[in-house]
């Protein structure tokens, strides 16, 4: 698995440097994620959006202070968006989580649209408490869909089970 963190999600791990990047090889579904940190209702949360469809995650912050610690809870995230929303094989969860890569943040739109969604919890007068899905059904700039829960469950739909 690949997570693109931004700076301020490096700083707080307090990562110096970022890994090797990958060999050329396609990107799969569910296998790059880029993370943002975020501050709502002055708590901080982790905001996970998946680079192909912009389907987003946000998940409370506190206490993920260290590398392993952000890994485990990208484990969690993946493995929680597959057991709720996919239906796909474990298997194929396994192959995605076997090792996680931390990279620099670089896909500026990927970024742009994940601000979008960042405004957007700022300015609901919901309570957080009661979820943050409502962001998937916003409509991003640099998606060809109507939403990124439209997004992924096209990319659900026509996944291929040999491609992992």
């Amino acid at each position: 698995m690949i997570l693109r963190a931004t700076q301020k999600v490096r700083d707080r791990i307090s990562l110096k440097a970022s890994d090797s990047e990958p060999s050329n090889r396609a990107q799969r579904f569910l296998e790059e994620w880029y993370i943002n940190g975020i501050v709502l209702d002055r708590r901080q949360y982790f905001l996970f959006s998946e680079a192909k469809t912009l389907y987003s995650v946000v998940v409370p912050s506190k206490g993920i202070t260290s590398r392993k610690k952000l890994e485990e809870l990208a484990v969690d995230v993946l493995f929680d968006q597959f057991k709720h929303n996919t239906g796909l094989e474990s298997r194929i969860f396994e192959s995605l989580a076997t090792s996680v890569v931390i990279l620099k943040a670089q896909n500026r739109s990927i970024l742009s649209s994940m601000n979008q969604l960042t405004l957007a919890a700022q300015y609901d007068d919901d309570d957080p408490s009661q979820g943050f899905d409502y962001l998937n059904g916003i409509i991003l700039g640099a998606l060809k869909y109507n939403s990124p829960r439209d997004a992924f469950a096209k990319a659900i739909d026509s996944i291929g089970q040999s491609q992992y």
